[in-house]
């Protein structure tokens, strides 16, 4: 399935800056299995896909999102939610929330992203867009690491700087100096 699939299925546009990370691979995580760990994601850590090490964030596969998809505008889901809200998850949290686009909210190209809450009637505004919302998320990162243990501050500073290399060209000038003066 592509995105233009579900796109037509789903009668929606994915943002721009969405479609140009599928173009780029950065939304592909390799072919889920037992070998992931050992196989896929030492050549993933290279040149990390969207958000790789990010705390609680996990990229949905294209298959995921359709299934989800189907889950939240179900009208006998637990969540009820309003069919009138246009929400298209893109990935979860361990806990099974959904970062999700919020197409109700859309303004000139800017789509928000919101966290729907899968225990609550209710979701959390993160970002006016996606841009916005991997700048975002990069700047928590960079705010976790853990001074104390050295070596698992080598490896910390390897990842982030691998992935914010990855990324830096869908982030704003702005953006990437803030970043960047933080690394």
């Amino acid at each position: 399935m592509i995105l233009q699939d579900i796109e037509k299925k789903y009668q929606f546009e994915y943002p721009i800056l969405y479609k140009q990370l599928c173009e780029d691979g950065m939304l592909d995580l390799g072919e889920c299995g037992p070998n992931w760990y050992s196989h896929v994601y030492p050549k993933l850590k290279e040149n990390p896909p969207l958000l790789l090490h990010s705390y609680d964030f996990e990229l949905l596969n294209l298959e995921s999102i359709t299934r989800e998809i189907e889950r939240l505008t179900d009208p006998d889901d637990y969540r009820q939610i309003n069919k009138e809200f246009k929400f298209v998850p893109f990935a979860k949290s361990g806990a099974g929330d959904h970062f999700c686009f919020f197409l109700n909210e859309e303004e000139n190209g800017n789509v928000p992203i919101v966290l729907l809450c899968h225990d609550m009637s209710e979701a959390e505004y993160l970002a006016k867009n996606l841009g916005d919302f991997i700048f975002r998320t990069l700047l928590t990162d960079m705010s976790q690491q853990d001074m104390d243990d050295e070596e698992d501050e080598e490896e910390f500073r390897d990842n982030i700087e691998k992935v914010f290399k990855s990324h830096k060209k869908y982030l704003t000038e702005q953006q990437k100096e803030v970043l960047q003066d933080l690394l």
